[in-house]
């Protein structure tokens, strides 16, 4: 089974990974997508920064990105059954990225985590899980992020 798993910070990453950990262990052969997606930096902030510091700005997230999406894919792969860990760190709208990677891929399950642990409301991170839950051609799965209930 090819599943996709969506993070969006080490939070919501963690939160996903254990979630998969704890529930999904029986799946023998799976493989794993952990995709990172470095949002554009908006005309506003870009106006406000010197093309230097814009240019820092994304090399740190896309550094950040990298070291997020590794620990996440060490942890998959200390799974039993686990045939195939990628770890890709894309830049651009999350939504449309998200989506792109689990068609571009033929994503079976597309796994994205809410930090909102009352559920799904308008926060950020949630209307990410709304929208691709609305576009996605395969099953998605919100993982609610239950640490941060306690």
């Amino acid at each position: 089974m090819k599943i996709l798993i969506a993070v969006e910070d080490e939070s919501s990453g963690n939160g996903i990974v254990d979630f998969v950990i704890q529930n999904m262990a029986w799946r023998h052969d799976s493989e794993y997508i952990v995709l990172h997606v470095i949002p554009p930096l908006s005309n506003f902030v870009k106006l406000a920064l010197t093309p230097e510091l814009a240019t820092k700005l994304s090399n740190n997230a896309r550094q950040e990105g990298k070291l997020l999406v590794r620990e996440l894919a060490l942890r998959l792969r200390s799974m039993p059954h686990v045939s195939a860990v990628r770890e890709v760190v894309a830049e651009g709208h999350r939504i449309e990225e998200i989506v792109s990677m689990a068609r571009q891929w033929n994503t079976q399950l597309l796994l994205v985590g809410t930090d909102d642990f009352k559920g799904i409301s308008p926060c950020f991170s949630c209307s990410v899980a709304i929208s691709v839950l609305s576009h996605s051609d395969c099953s998605v799965l919100v993982v609610r992020n239950v640490s941060l209930a306690s």
